[in-house]
């Protein structure tokens, strides 16, 4: 029997234990760091993730590669619509 408890959460609550953003879970999932099945399941297009001590040993486990890292965020202006060097 697993010794610690077990709650199923949603993609923000999961990406708010974790402390990174909704954003870096999502990338996480499409670099294969988060797997279904084993790390979240779906039901249609709703996303859960169980929190549980297999969960956080599955994430912790492996080398640094392995791990999914934080998304750092990139943020593109855009062009002012003023012509500044006229």
């Amino acid at each position: 029997m697993n010794s610690f408890p077990s709650e199923v959460l949603t993609v923000e609550e999961f990406a708010k234990k974790l402390h990174v953003s909704r954003a870096t879970v999502f990338a996480w999932i499409k670099r294969g760091a988060l797997i279904e099945g084993e790390h979240f399941f779906k039901l249609g297009r709703v996303l859960r993730f169980v929190w549980s001590g297999q969960l956080l040993a599955g994430l912790l486990q492996g080398s640094g590669a392995d791990r999914p890292q934080p998304v750092k965020a990139v943020i593109q202006e855009k062009p002012s619509p003023i012509n500044w060097e006229y």
